[in-house]
């Protein structure tokens, strides 16, 4: 192991504590309210892709889902936490959710969902503590080092920057039939875990139920689980997009997917945090948490100006 691979995992562990440590002192501020962002053409995203037993998708509204989430969580107020896309950022994001449960602050979320990095994370940040350990283990384990790898000349003509087998290859090896079985086990409960992707024809989000892949998938379940989330990461001009085969309203079609950063910053279904006219109580009421693993404020470069100068004879 060299001294340089050692150091960047030094690094990424030290990264981690000092989330863990820094979000001790949050509990007084994870509530906050939110706009849903908009797409980049400006509408909302407001439907939800479900997968059903048939294993075919169909097309939600988000307050249909909404008003299905709160018939199954009857009597219980919803807590939703979105992870942002940030890129190398998401150790943040990943630290974050274990500090929640260092600080014995962090609730189970009725709803999760992840746009970018943040979806990569927002399976472990779904299932809770039990899973803190293999979270923690992704950004630390030194794996995540190898998914920058050229195309070299093939960039010039291929689609990214760098290779999609070894992003492929981390997602895989984390998301285990025992990470699928005990999403649908939480999903079968009535809790939501929902990433958003771009669908690369349209340039419109995607947002995709994983929870109902997991229940519903069969055996196929694993491979789609794992593709979406790797689109969802597939920065498009780096990653090359990711097929993803659909089969809706009985026809069966591929289609191009991509990470969906661009497009929306971070999920929050509007129709999960209106405010109901009939609610007198906190029946239909949202706590809602967002953590943005992107620099609220970006470093300036300051360039130093050198002069050369002569002497003339």
């Amino acid at each position: 192991m060299s001294a340089c691979t050692s150091s960047l995992r030094s690094q990424w562990r030290l990264f981690i504590l000092m989330t863990c440590v820094s979000l001790l002192a949050l509990q007084g501020c994870a509530r906050i309210a939110v706009r849903e962002p908009t797409s980049a053409h400006g509408e909302a995203p407001n439907a939800i892709r479900t997968l059903g037993p048939d294993q075919r998708f169909s097309t939600l509204s988000s307050q249909r889902v909404a008003q299905r989430l709160r018939g199954l969580r009857a009597g219980e107020p919803l807590s939703i936490l979105a992870l942002s896309g940030g890129g190398a950022g998401g150790a943040f994001g990943a630290g974050a959710p274990v500090g929640l449960t260092r600080s014995a602050s962090r609730p189970q979320f009725s709803v999760v969902t992840g746009v970018g990095a943040g979806a990569l994370i927002a399976p472990y940040a779904f299932l809770g503590p039990a899973w803190d350990e293999q979270l923690v283990e992704i950004y630390t384990s030194g794996r995540a080092e190898h998914v920058l790898q050229s195309r070299r000349l093939g960039a010039i003509f291929g689609p990214g920057v760098y290779r999609g087998e070894p992003l492929k290859e981390l997602v895989d090896r984390y998301a285990t039939d025992e990470l699928i079985q005990a999403v649908a086990n939480e999903a079968s409960a009535g809790r939501l875990l929902l990433v958003a992707t771009t669908d690369v024809r349209t340039g419109k989000p995607v947002v995709w139920d994983l929870g109902s892949i997991a229940m519903n998938g069969g055996s196929g379940a694993r491979a789609l689980f794992r593709d979406v989330l790797v689109a969802s990461a597939s920065v498009p001009g780096l990653f090359p997009p990711v097929a993803i085969r659909v089969e809706e309203d009985q026809v069966l079609f591929d289609e191009v997917h991509v990470d969906a950063t661009t497009t929306v910053p971070f999920l929050v279904p509007l129709a999960f945090v209106e405010w109901s006219p009939n609610a007198g109580d906190r029946l239909h009421s949202a706590a809602v948490y967002v953590i943005l693993d992107e620099r609220l404020v970006e470093a300036h470069d300051f360039n130093t100006l050198q002069f050369l100068s002569s002497t003339g004879r």
